[in-house]
């Protein structure tokens, strides 16, 4: 497993863009978060140069793991120019707009909001052709609202249908051990550099070395077993008992979010779930052991349920 995780990991393997004799390219975070892809960009061989995020708990936690970069806790889109790197230097950028009120789950969404949220995910992929970025990529959830955004981005007659490429993935399939359904939006080479890499998967237990139960389970979990009238799946919110929806650390976690940390659990015996810290929450996310997750527990639990 340790010799998978060096290969996954191989700078020289994963870099899109290597150059010789200028150093290596540079990477521009936008919402950027805690610097899940920042720290996946660094890793791959990228030099973070700028992230950009308007929570400032979010972008102070950043700065403490990536301290050279530089960082802007400000609104997006931006009210002036960004200091991003020059049309001739080699540099990828990357953003991860919000999703909450374009998820299915989530059911306070309004169709206001909803609307507000699809503008920025435009908004974004729009500056994105529009900039001198080498190659680019975007997360998202794979929500109906948002997959169909993305298919009239590819009809026929669209200006750019050939600059883009989408793809539905679980990041369990890219060694992430929890089920985490995403869409993967960008420059065509990206995508498809992303669709070659070979799978491979990994378990609770292979990055929690000292579990301390021998399931994992949520607070709450979901049916979609009534549509809306638009096709949508409609969430229905149920208590877990202590007897189902566990899954064993020998397989996948399911998806941490922030609004409630996964907990330990041991079916069928008289044991008080515990909560994940957040370091283990973030290992379950692939963030490193030694990730600064500052002091206070509850904007850290939020910022990596939020993270990619």
């Amino acid at each position: 497993m340790q010799s998978c995780i060096k290969d996954y990991y191989n700078p020289n393997r994963n870099c899109l863009h290597r150059r010789r004799g200028t150093g290596p390219p540079k990477f521009v975070d936008f919402f950027a978060g805690i610097g899940g892809a920042s720290q996946g960009a660094t890793r791959a061989g990228y030099d973070v140069v700028l992230a950009v995020d308007a929570d400032q708990a979010a972008m102070e936690l950043h700065a403490r793991n990536h301290p050279q970069c530089t960082h802007l806790c400000s609104t997006l889109p931006p009210t002036g120019p960004l200091p991003l790197p020059g049309a001739g230097e080699t540099w990828h950028l990357h953003g991860s707009p919000p999703c909450t009120e374009v998820s299915v789950a989530n059911q306070s969404r309004v169709d206001e909001k909803r609307e507000c949220a699809i503008g920025l995910i435009k908004w974004y992929i729009e500056f994105a052709l529009a900039s001198s970025a080498t190659s680019w990529s975007m997360e998202q959830v794979a929500s109906p609202v948002v997959l169909r955004y993305l298919e009239t981005l590819k009809a026929p007659k669209a200006p750019h249908r050939n600059r883009i490429a989408y793809a539905v993935v679980n990041f369990y399939d890219y060694g992430v051990p929890q089920l985490r359904r995403r869409v993967i939006v960008g420059s065509p080479e990206v995508v498809a550099h992303l669709l070659r890499t070979p799978r491979w998967h990994r378990c609770v237990a292979d990055v929690i070395v000292a579990p301390r139960g021998t399931h994992l389970r949520n607070w709450l979990r979901w049916s979609n077993n009534k549509p809306d009238p638009t096709g949508e799946k409609k969430w229905i919110y149920k208590e877990y008992t202590d007897e189902d929806s566990c899954v064993p650390i020998t397989g996948p976690a399911r998806c941490v979010v922030a609004g409630h940390p996964l907990r330990w659990a041991r079916p069928n015996q008289n044991f008080k779930p515990v909560a994940l810290t957040p370091k283990e929450q973030a290992m379950l996310q692939c963030f490193p052991s030694e990730y600064d997750l500052g002091e206070h527990v509850g904007t850290a639990i939020r910022c990596i349920g939020n993270a990619l």
